[in-house]
């Protein structure tokens, strides 16, 4: 009986995981080229899940379909407000910046559609499959798919890809990469839209698992942040391995203690890390 709950929680954390890696990529890989952390980034992906959401209630359009329409639609948001409002600042002042901009665009979603809880429902992936006695939640299913398959696009992207390799040319040395004929600002720039876009995806996603509203931003920026710290600033496989193990060990406090106590483990590891390693399980190589 033990080992099964054991089992189950250790399949749910995984599967909870990778949907963190999705969720926090983004904001690993703004700050790994440009050195700008993102406290904006966990608010941007609910305003993704609410456009999601009013796309499929409004229109009938379907969430799959939708989880990219908000993707396109925030990389063009992240776009414009890297151009005409981030580039103008750095370090101390962008996440300052982009802080106050979180801040009014909760009021704003709050003003806007009220601080009652949501849901994108799919109908198929409100059901489990059993497989040996452990139930798989099939919109946690699908979830940890999608965000696996984001993230693999991801990293063929930056390996293989002309402007992926700019990127991590840019992260490692921006004046070399400027020198070697890379538009540095214009990488910025793709970068800082790219970052928004991959929220776009895990907000969707999470807003399928999860009901959402307006101030769940605050829970997730904080687990965002706890990933890329304890997995190493800038480094995507870093975020990766950390996001499993925050999943599994957040999913396993709430089988065995409660799950009032699951969302300060993020908090717990953040601590841990910076006191203990501060450059993360993987430093800041990408």
């Amino acid at each position: 009986m033990v080992e099964g709950a054991l089992l189950q929680a250790l399949v749910t954390g995984v599967l909870l995981g990778g949907v963190y890696a999705l969720m926090a990529s983004g904001l690993s890989l703004v700050f790994g080229v440009m050195d700008i952390a993102n406290a904006a980034q966990a608010t941007f992906a609910v305003l993704a899940a609410y456009l999601t959401y009013w796309l499929q209630t409004i229109y009938g359009v379907s969430p799959f379909i939708g989880m990219v329409l908000s993707a396109l639609a925030l990389f063009v948001v992240g776009v414009v407000i890297y151009k005409f409002m981030v580039s103008r600042v750095a370090g101390l002042m962008a996440f300052t910046l982009l802080y106050m901009m979180a801040m009014f665009l909760e009021n704003t979603m709050i003003f806007t559609w009220t601080n009652l809880y949501r849901n994108i429902r799919v109908e198929f992936l409100t059901t489990s499959i059993g497989v040996g006695g452990i139930y798989v939640p099939l919109d946690r299913l699908v979830g940890f798919a999608i965000a696996a398959v984001g993230f693999g696009l991801l990293s063929y992207f930056l390996k293989y890809t002309y402007l992926g390799k700019a990127i991590r040319a840019t992260m490692q040395n921006p004046v070399a990469a400027s020198l070697m004929g890379i538009n540095v600002k214009f990488i910025y720039l793709i970068t800082f839209g790219l970052g928004l876009a991959l929220s776009g995806f895990a907000g969707t996603v999470m807003g399928v698992i999860y009901s959402f509203n307006p101030t769940i931003a605050d829970e997730w920026i904080g687990i965002m942040f706890a990933i890329v710290v304890f997995g190493g600033l800038g480094s995507l496989m870093g975020t990766f391995i950390a996001s499993l193990i925050i999943g599994v060990i957040t999913s396993i406090v709430g089988t065995y203690v409660s799950m009032v106590w699951s969302p300060l483990v993020a908090f717990a590891v953040l601590i841990l890390t910076l006191w203990i390693r501060p450059s993360g399980i993987m430093g800041r190589k990408l």
